[in-house]
């Protein structure tokens, strides 16, 4: 089973199912914050806990050498990734915890 989410301020887009197919192109660059924020707006992220993440980025000590989020970023991931699921009915604490770590993966520069 595949789970996908994306969508606006406005709208969610979700396909659970085995047989759906949905594009979700994540556009992250190494250390882009505006492009990690407009990734994460679209999989349901609201702006007050975006800003929560700038500054937990800021602050936070990720170890980029073992690709290890740090300890602010790991929280950050677990209570954003349940309000997804709380949010938006057949979405997992697993799905959308998925989704938030690839973007920010991205911004870390752990994937090219």
């Amino acid at each position: 089973m595949e789970i996908s989410i994306s969508g606006s301020q406005n709208q969610l887009n979700i396909a659970t199912g085995d047989h759906n197919t949905q594009i979700n192109r994540l556009k992250v660059s190494k250390g882009n914050f505006g492009e990690l924020s407009n990734f994460l707006r679209l999989n349901g992220v609201n702006p007050v806990d975006l800003k929560e993440l700038q500054i937990i980025l800021h602050a936070d000590k990720t170890n980029p050498e073992n690709r290890q989020f740090g300890h602010s970023v790991k929280a950050w991931i677990n209570r954003v990734s349940l309000k997804i699921s709380e949010a938006i009915k057949g979405v997992g604490i697993e799905a959308a915890g998925a989704i938030l770590a690839e973007g920010l993966k991205y911004y870390y520069g752990w994937f090219k």
